[in-house]
């Protein structure tokens, strides 16, 4: 059995994007044996990245349950003659989700608008910083792993100062190791172009994640493979926090 004080200091460490060294355990008087049982489980059940740069740990998996009844719609009630679209549906997800669950308010679908360009937001800001409260945001390649209920945020791709001619958002519902490879799954609307929005699975999505000089980054998305002239870059993501967050994300 592990000792009791190693397995305290894991479970303090065992939110996503907290770093430990196996130096670390001398700081808390746990034995280094201990700390390193208690880390192994953790990479078994791949919860967590090691990073050989940084020669860290990195708590880096989570998971919300999705509620597929709450799917996206085969017709927006924004646009005339379209589906629902995507910032129409996370925003529609959150305040009918945190309404079952009694929350004060609708979190991401009450404070955000079809017309606020998110990804224009996202890359002009600091990591852990945005302007407004109850939301913080990270950029796509920086120290903090996207997370379960985080809206991830992406546009077509620029070449200079060029403006995007497309944008996109999704709901991330898992962050997981699959083999040697790490995964953000997406909840989403609107993709693949035309889909056949009755079929819950197909609004799922698997992007790779690259764990990296203790930085995180997500591969370009492949839309461009499902219907559309483009595909898309992911800028980054906006962590709601608790009071705006979804039941059961971390």
């Amino acid at each position: 059995m592990l000792p009791i004080n190693a397995e305290s200091l894991i479970r303090r460490f065992a939110k996503p994007g907290s770093r430990i060294s196996l130096d670390a355990g001398a700081k808390h008087l746990v034995p280094k044996a201990g700390l390193q049982g208690a880390l192994k489980k953790l990479l078994e059940k791949d919860m967590v990245a090691w990073d050989a740069k940084t020669q860290q740990f990195i708590a880096t998996a989570s998971h919300i349950k999705i509620d597929e009844a709450v799917r996206p719609a085969d017709q927006s009630k924004i646009f005339d003659g379209s589906i629902e679209q995507c910032m129409e549906f996370v925003m529609r997800y959150f305040r009918t989700v945190r309404e079952k669950f009694h929350a004060k308010d609708g979190g991401f679908g009450a404070d955000w608008t079809m017309q606020y360009n998110i990804a224009d937001d996202v890359k002009h800001i600091a990591d852990g910083s945005l302007k407004k409260p109850g939301y913080v945001a990270f950029r796509n390649g920086g120290a903090v792993p996207p997370r379960a209920g985080d809206v991830l945020s992406m546009q077509s791709p620029v070449v200079g100062d060029a403006k995007p001619r497309h944008f996109h958002v999704a709901l991330i519902s898992d962050v997981y190791q699959k083999g040697r490879r790490w995964y953000a799954k997406v909840f989403e609307a609107n993709v693949p172009y035309h889909i056949n929005v009755q079929d819950v699975k197909k609004h799922y999505a698997e992007i790779p994640l690259k764990v990296h000089n203790g930085k995180f980054e997500l591969d370009r998305v492949r839309t461009s493979l499902k219907g559309y002239t483009t595909d898309m870059d992911v800028v980054g993501w906006i962590h709601p926090l608790k009071e705006k967050a979804l039941p059961g994300a971390p």
